[in-house]
């Protein structure tokens, strides 16, 4: 009665799928689907930083060049001005009082535009500061501020949306999208059916000192060794919830296809609308 054995067990269960109506295939290819489109968000992503930092770094450019020129005028408009105001003072009869009316109208005019171009600027560096993330202890400096003109290849409108189409990367997310939300759907159409497969099971057991009948039909949970190999189908016959999770992905699916023909047609307006 107090004697005290070692007890062994093993056991093993091995499921094979055979055919499960597409079930696994179509889960791959959503999540393949899955991955693209977080890797194109990341381009998107990318692209939008690199955008606004250009948008950032010409815009620097532009107001400075524009600043320039402004000073220009602003300088011979003085000198302008004091020449008329001189002429009027001595009477020579060169310019009349309404002459130096029109230029103090200039004059309010290319002050307007200075201010205003002056925000701009002041705008246009602290983007690129914010654009390329740079603290507010570090200057900025660009290589230059010469606005130089860029070249553009010129190509007809359809080239350009041909462009849009296999480069952008919305786009390209859009596309997987609806990858994904097909393969959706074709699961859970393949829900309806079983998932049929080989289960092989094995069981093994040995206690020392624990009786072993002979009796086969005895039920001895400490010594014995079994196995079997068992072809199955598991069978959900909840067709009210499969029927209602097939329609929400349908309506998904339509949604994401009417979000990317939103997003082509929306391409095709901004190249036609910058011809």
């Amino acid at each position: 009665d107090t004697e005290i054995g070692i007890l062994v067990q093993a056991k093993a269960r091995v499921t094979l799928p055979i055919y499960a109506f597409g079930k696994i295939e179509h889960g791959l290819n959503a999540a393949r689907a899955g991955i693209e489109v977080g890797k194109a968000g990341i381009d998107y992503a990318r692209g939008e930083l690199d955008y606004l930092v250009k948008r950032a770094y010409f815009g620097a450019q532009m107001a400075a060049s524009a600043l320039r020129v402004l000073k220009d005028g602003r300088k011979r408009l003085a000198k302008t001005k004091k020449a008329i105001e001189d002429a009027l003072d001595k009477e020579t009869g060169r310019f009349t009082s309404n002459d130096l009316r029109k230029l103090l109208v200039k004059e309010a005019d290319i002050e307007s535009g200075y201010l205003e171009t002056m925000a701009l600027n002041k705008a246009a560096w602290e983007g690129l500061r914010l654009a390329s993330d740079v603290p507010r202890e570090i200057p900025i400096k660009l290589d230059s501020l010469v606005l130089e003109p860029v070249h553009i290849e010129e190509r007809s409108a359809e080239a350009y949306v041909d462009l849009a189409l296999a480069s952008r990367p919305d786009l390209r997310m859009a596309r997987a999208a609806v990858k994904a939300r097909s393969n959706q759907v074709k699961m859970a159409k393949a829900e309806f059916y079983p998932n049929i497969a080989l289960v092989g099971a094995f069981g093994y057991s040995k206690a020392p000192l624990a009786d072993d009948p002979q009796d086969p039909f005895a039920n001895d949970p400490y010594n014995y060794l079994n196995w079997g190999v068992v072809l199955g189908a598991q069978w959900r016959v909840d067709y009210a919830n499969l029927a209602s999770k097939y329609r929400r992905a349908q309506a998904k699916l339509a949604k994401q296809k009417s979000e990317y023909e939103l997003l082509l047609q929306k391409i095709r307006l901004d190249v036609v609308s910058q011809e």
